[in-house]
């Protein structure tokens, strides 16, 4: 092939490139719309990867410690005993976190409703010694329909129309619950079969390349396989490290100052903490609110005593224990948030950042390697003309 039909694919390909993009841009709603609905078909297997990935971290580990053992049946048995084992310390994790967690929320709700029945009470008692010195108030509020003297039935008359969309969604929210345990099982099954597997699924994709693509296609693969996984890993076995650490001074500090709910607050601060950046100030709002139920000025002081320790946190603790595995700018953490977040929620938010590392890393590779070349091109071509003008000067010494 010519340098000129080069030249003219390569242009027919950027302009397919930018029809694409016009036109996925301008179809975008319906473009995401498709997308959600191919990853609600295939959502278990994604899942099941996911719990796979997350399970494979404990059980190397545990595979790394039973292969210290030579023995043969050792050997055989170190697969299945490693994978119950993350199943079983993951599990407990999780059930330990619930338990400190939802209790402790229960009690809050129920602190919260005799609060805000005592707020009404003392409002309608303030509001009938001193509605009169504010008639402008009284007005504002007759002319919208709210009725100061009736506020406490009236939310309750509201709630009671509430009860009918209450009960449909909670319909609804036990159905998808359903549906969800369903597509949780498969998925656990489906990520069993990858880690009693893995090897020979690997060997398997190994020659699924060899025979398709090229050798240099296949290195440039699993080096952005092998980065993704590296990057990933660190980054739950980071901010998990990191999340325990923060929820445990939290709770401890709280305990010292002897702050209500303590122990709550402190999980909730360390598993709203899994969340990047704005995932501490979740759990210290959810905090704030329920301190302050109890005493406004204990959660004050307990919004301070947070700020002072996510500072010492973030610029003390995070850096040594998560350290550069992520290796992204704040910058580049903080867009990658914003935009996670607005494309998948809390989940956007929570694989964004690996994400975009990712991204960032071979983009940095890339960028490196081609300085490289151009440096050792133009190196070459001045040692080149270095050597033209030796000749020359040789020449012109000889005649």
């Amino acid at each position: 092939m010519t340098d000129r039909y080069r030249h003219l694919w390569k242009v027919a390909g950027i302009g397919a490139a930018l029809i694409l993009l016009y036109s996925t841009l301008q179809n975008f709603s319906t473009v995401i719309g498709v997308a959600k609905h191919f990853l609600s078909i295939f959502f278990p297997l994604f899942l099941g990867c996911c719990i796979a990935f997350v399970l494979n971290i404990p059980m190397s580990l545990l595979e790394k410690l039973f292969g210290t053992c030579k023995k043969p049946w050792m050997q055989k048995i170190k697969r299945p005993v490693s994978i119950l084992l993350s199943i079983v310390i993951i599990v407990a994790l999780l059930y330990l976190i619930i338990n400190l967690v939802v209790p402790e929320l229960i009690k809050g709700g129920k602190v919260l409703v005799d609060s805000l029945s005592t707020a009404f009470d003392k409002f309608d008692v303030w509001w009938a010694e001193n509605s009169g010195k504010h008639p402008q108030l009284a007005e504002f509020l007759h002319e919208r329909g709210i009725d100061i003297n009736n506020l406490q039935s009236s939310l309750l008359v509201k709630l009671q129309g509430w009860t009918p969309k209450l009960i449909s969604n909670t319909v609804a929210i036990i159905t998808s619950g359903i549906s969800g345990i369903i597509n949780f099982f498969m998925a656990l099954v489906f990520a069993l079969y990858i880690l009693t597997s893995k090897e020979k699924l690997t060997r398997q994709f190994s020659r699924l390349f060899e025979a398709f693509i090229s050798v240099k296609a296949e290195r440039r693969f699993m080096h952005i396989a092998s980065t993704t996984y590296q990057t990933f890993a660190k980054f739950v076995v980071g901010q998990c490290t990191e999340a325990v650490i923060l929820g445990t001074l939290c709770a401890i500090g709280m305990l010292i100052f002897r702050m209500p709910y303590a122990v709550m607050i402190g999980a909730l601060v360390g598993v709203t903490a899994l969340i990047p950046i704005v995932g501490a100030f979740l759990g210290a709002g959810v905090g704030a609110f329920m301190i302050a139920m109890v005493n406004p000025l204990t959660a004050l002081g307990f919004v301070i005593y947070l700020i002072i320790l996510q500072q010492i946190e973030g610029n003390l603790i995070y850096p040594r224990v998560v350290g550069s595995s992520v290796g992204l700018p704040a910058i580049w953490v903080f867009a990658a948030v914003m935009v996670g977040g607005g494309l998948g929620g809390l989940a956007g938010m929570v694989f964004a950042v690996p994400t975009t590392s990712v991204c960032y890393k071979l983009i940095r590779e890339e960028i490196a390697a081609r300085e490289m070349r151009k440096a050792m091109a133009s190196q070459s071509a001045g040692d080149g003309t270095a050597g033209d003008n030796t000749g020359t000067a040789g020449d012109n010494a000889a005649q």
